[in-house]
């Protein structure tokens, strides 16, 4: 169940609640009026519910919504503001007393009844079930009907009538009366005993709808089956009726009433309906095409009755709808009789009219006559517009278009073509000639038609006429160029040229590289020619290709040579291929270049068109030989400089030297040498002659060095110099010397340094100067064994260059027992007097030493006698 709560109070009673026979006015809500909207009021759609309604209006004692599905609450209540609450209503407090109301729904309207009986139907429904059933919390509500006729209950306001009883009874329909049968968990059954002795037995008026799991069952836990209200009214009366409804006692556990759509109806004694044969478009009757259906029914066809029949507000009702009859008669039996009135054209511009039809009904509803009303409309058949093109024109080729356009008078529309090839409104039509066509026109009711005529023509246009050249001769460089005259025919030229049966080209103007003898042909074509063809031969261009290059040429190897070939004849650009000694050189059209040597000049040339001619000729080139002079060995001293000056002739122009492989600015070597060296010299002229000449480089190295010899008195110099030189010695005396190793006393060479020059062959010197100093030592042993083996049998001092000594042995008591001044005697271990003999012991010794030069060397120390 779902429940919209968007409309207002007039919109549910008049748009949902509303039915057959009612007009309803001054409808309000709770004392409001009927523009507003209300919580408690709304539209619900059942259709797949167990209530027994599918849709109608809802009254609640709380917010609609409360009603929606599924029942899964207890004791589901929808609250109202604070300031929308009502908790008065007198009528109700006489069913409910003496409970207190609370949350009053009202709705109340006044209607007129176009019928005998006002019907209704509706289902109560609350969440008081089943559990308050018989306790003070009966929930209730009440349908007020009052006005003439109604004998009601005068303690209610306008001695208004309660309907909303079960059926034959005078007992309210409330939670206490209408109910499973059985009191509820807060009830007791004399609460509802005090209500209805007979409230068990309607338990048959009610469902059970606790805990029902269908997603579409309501919110409420217990209703009604639907009941239906039924009450005598007169016929086009006024009534006013109150639906109220509220809570008993508390707000919780909300009511309401269903009342379904479309079913608050009073049907009148006789209903007449209007259906509509043939309207236009938007339904509305037409004159001369439209035809007007009346269908009367009745409830009560006990009995024959004639019903008598006026038109009003229709001017001329005997030219529009002159079948109208004065009355009808409906036979025993006869509930419902239909006839059909036509609609004739008045030929009167009026347009829309409204009129009346009264279908009078004498003595009915306790009047002395009925009426029932229809409210009719007629309208003018509108004149029918064609539009159309009455002639067309087409070129050559094109198609055209039929198109007519309708408007007016009654669609549909049809057409009738004489040419029976045509139908339609819209088609393409394509005559080889001209073509005639003529068509009539008619609406839907054939009251309007239309002849119409349409003439289709081609037009005419000049011949096609192409204009070209006999003959036109082509070669391979420049285009062959034709602008044919092309004049006549219609719309737009297309080209087409060939050759050799190939599409060359698709253009107006040729212009294109032809390479065949073949003739070529033009086809052109416009949009009503297919083709015309025109043939032009062809012939291909001569021009021979010739080539000189001259006469031989001669020259030195730096001759800058220029040839220049004439040509003449061929096409297009020409390509160049210089060779020299068949070697390829240039491309350019001239050859301008130097020779180093005779050589072979040859030319190719090739025309654009692929033609080839050769030429060739010889430049001689006079040499002259390049000529050196450079000695080819030398020697020359370690570190001294080396000066090459070689002599140059012949050759030609600048020349280019190199000294071992390395480029110079100089024919001139200059460098110092210190090893043998082989020198390359190349000279190279201008042609590319070279000449190279090798010295040889020997490097004659002087050394001067010696050392002495301080062992050897007669020889003390070694000489290590170059042998095979000259030597100058200088000693420290001012003597000299020319030997290798020259003979002297060592005297001559103490106390000073010595000189000495080497020279060879080719003068270089060298020169070396060393200071004699010779080694100054002085050495004793610790040990000897003076027992005449003749092994270690003296202690004596050993030394070289000592001039002066003096060596002394002392005991251990220390007494001196030797001393000696000669350093080549020793102590044999006797005493002074060589007499004396030491025993074996430890000796006690100094010494003192001086050398030629005043080197002193002195000291003491033991020496172990041993025996």
């Amino acid at each position: 169940m779902t429940i919209e709560n968007n409309l207002t109070a007039g919109q549910v009673i008049n748009d949902i609640l509303l039915g057959a026979g009612i007009e309803a006015e001054d409808i309000t809500i709770n004392g409001l009026p009927d523009n507003t909207l209300s919580t408690q009021l709304g539209v619900f759609d059942a259709v797949n519910s167990n209530l027994g309604l599918s849709r109608g209006i809802i009254l609640a004692t709380g917010g609609v919504t409360v009603a929606e599905s599924p029942n899964d609450y207890p004791t589901a209540f929808v609250a109202i503001a604070e300031s929308d609450q009502l908790d008065i209503e007198p009528d109700l407090e006489q069913i409910m007393s003496p409970a207190n109301l609370k949350d009053v729904g009202v709705v109340e309207f006044d209607f007129t009844a176009q019928g005998d009986t006002l019907r209704f139907k509706y289902v109560f429904a609350s969440e008081e079930y089943n559990e308050h059933v018989c306790s003070p919390y009966n929930d209730a509500f009440g349908f007020f009907i009052s006005g003439p006729g109604i004998v009601g209950n005068p303690n209610y306001a306008n001695a208004a009538k309660n309907v909303a009883l079960i059926p034959n009874t005078n007992v309210p329909v409330a939670i206490n009366t209408v109910n499973r049968g059985v009191p509820g968990e807060f009830g007791n059954m004399a609460t509802c005993n005090a209500a209805s002795p007979n409230w068990q037995a309607n338990h048959i008026y009610f469902v059970d709808n606790e805990n029902n799991p269908s997603p579409n069952a309501t919110q409420f836990d217990g209703f009604t089956v639907p009941f239906l209200v039924e009450i005598p009214v007169i016929c086009g009366e006024t009534y006013h009726i109150k639906m109220a409804i509220a809570d008993a006692s508390d707000r919780k556990n909300d009511s309401a009433v269903f009342i379904e759509a479309g079913s608050f109806t009073s049907t009148p004694p006789l209903i007449a309906d209007l259906e509509i044969i043939n309207p236009d478009l938007e339904g509305r009757p037409i004159e001369g095409c439209s035809t007007y259906r009346f269908t009367l029914s009745r409830a009560d066809s006990s009995r024959s009755k004639t019903y008598y029949i006026r038109s009003e507000g229709l001017s001329n009702p005997t030219e529009i709808i002159p079948g109208l009859p004065d009355s009808i008669t409906l036979y025993s039996q006869d509930g419902i009789k239909s006839f059909d009135v036509e609609i004739e054209n008045d030929l009167q511009n009026s347009g829309l009219r409204n009129f009346q039809i009264l279908f009078i009904e004498p003595e009915a509803c306790s009047l002395d006559s009925s009426i029932t009303t229809l409210a009719m409309s007629v309208f003018d058949n509108p004149a029918l517009e064609v539009s159309y093109n009455p002639d067309i024109t087409l070129n050559c080729v094109e198609s055209g278009e039929i198109d007519i356009a309708v408007s007016g008078g009654q669609p549909a529309y049809e057409i009738q073509w004489n040419n029976t090839d045509y139908e339609g409104f819209n088609f393409t039509v394509s005559p080889e000639n001209n073509l005639s066509l003529s068509a009539n026109i008619s609406d839907f009711c054939g009251v309007n038609q239309q002849e119409i005529q349409i003439n289709v023509s081609r037009q005419e246009y000049p011949l096609l006429n192409v204009g070209v050249p006999e003959a036109v001769s082509y070669n391979c460089v420049n285009p062959v160029v034709i602008n044919p005259i092309v004049e006549g025919g219609f719309g737009e030229y297309s080209y087409q040229w060939i050759q050799n049966g190939n599409l060359i080209h698709t253009g107006l103007t040729f212009n294109q590289i032809v390479t065949s003898d073949a003739p070529i042909t033009l086809v052109v074509s416009d949009l009503c020619v297919p083709d015309l063809s025109r043939t032009i031969l062809v012939a291909q261009e001569t021009s021979p290709l010739t080539l000189d290059l001259g006469e031989d040429l001669s020259g030195a190897c730096n001759t800058n040579f220029a040839i220049v070939p004439q040509i003449e004849g061929g096409f297009g650009e020409m390509n160049y291929l210089w060779k020299v000694n068949n070697q390829v050189f240039s491309n350019s059209p001239s050859l301008i270049s130097e020779f180093s040597a005779t050589s072979v000049i040859s030319l190719t040339i090739m025309d654009a068109c692929g033609t080839q001619n050769f030429d060739e000729l010889t430049v001689y080139i006079q040499t002259q030989p390049l000529s050196v002079s450079m000695t080819s060995d030398t020697a020359l001293c370690k570190n001294e400089r080396l000066v090459l000056n070689p002599i140059l002739s012949g050759g030609h122009g600048d020349r280019t030297y190199f000294w071992n492989g390395q480029e110079s600015i100089s024919s001139i070597y200059s460098a110092i040498l210190s090893a043998n060296t082989v020198l390359r010299f190349r000279v190279e002229d201008k042609c590319g002659y070279s000449i190279e000449k090798i010295c040889e480089v020997e490097i004659k190295d002087v050394v001067a060095h010696f050392e002495f010899d301080y062992e050897n008195q007669f020889r003390p110099i070694i000489n290590y110099s170059t042998k095979n030189s000259w030597y100058d010695w200088f000693f420290a005396n001012g003597d000299g010397s020319n030997h290798f190793e020259p003979l002297m006393e060592y005297d001559a060479l103490k106390g000073g340094t010595t000189t000495l020059l080497v020279r060879n062959e080719i003068g270089c010197e060298a020169e070396t100067r060393r200071k004699y100093d010779p080694p100054f030592r002085v050495f004793l042993p610790n040990a000897f064994t003076p027992d005449g083996d003749g092994k270690n049998n003296i202690f004596k001092a050993e030394g070289q260059y000592v001039d002066s000594f003096e060596l002394m042995v002392f005991n251990r008591w220390g007494k001196m027992i030797f001393k000696t001044n000669d350093f080549t005697k020793g102590w044999n271990g006797e005493g002074a007097d060589e007499n004396y003999s030491g025993e074996a012991n430890v000796y006690t010794y100094r010494y003192r030493a001086e050398d030629a030069f005043g080197r002193v060397d002195e000291g003491s120390g033991t020496v172990h006698l041993l025996r």
